[in-house]
């Protein structure tokens, strides 16, 4: 499937290459354990899409969980600044801890 080319996709492109980048040169690790839930996520909702290619838009994968946009199939929401990561990472850590 081929992605439609216009300049939100080219941009979400280059963003992603760049957090992707920045993530390696910095060591960041919010960034990398995003990435990292990111992916987790697809592997459980869309597996074939860690394949090399989303199935449903055609970007390739793993790259495209760099990119600031939300999955447009659900599986992640947009990018998160470092702040956001870690009210949502404490969030879902304490639900883990509940008992039912």
């Amino acid at each position: 499937m081929k992605k439609k080319v216009n300049f939100k996709n080219i941009s979400n492109f280059l963003k992603s290459y760049w957090n992707m980048f920045i993530t390696w040169i910095t060591g960041s690790k919010w960034k990398k354990d995003q990435y990292e839930w990111r992916k987790d996520r697809v592997s459980k909702i869309s597996p074939k899409c860690l394949e090399g290619e989303c199935i449903h838009c055609g970007c390739i994968t793993p790259d495209k969980f760099y990119e600031p946009d939300a999955c447009e199939r659900g599986c992640y929401p947009e990018w998160m600044n470092k702040e956001q990561w870690k009210i949502w990472n404490d969030t879902a850590k304490s639900f883990k801890n509940v008992k039912p």
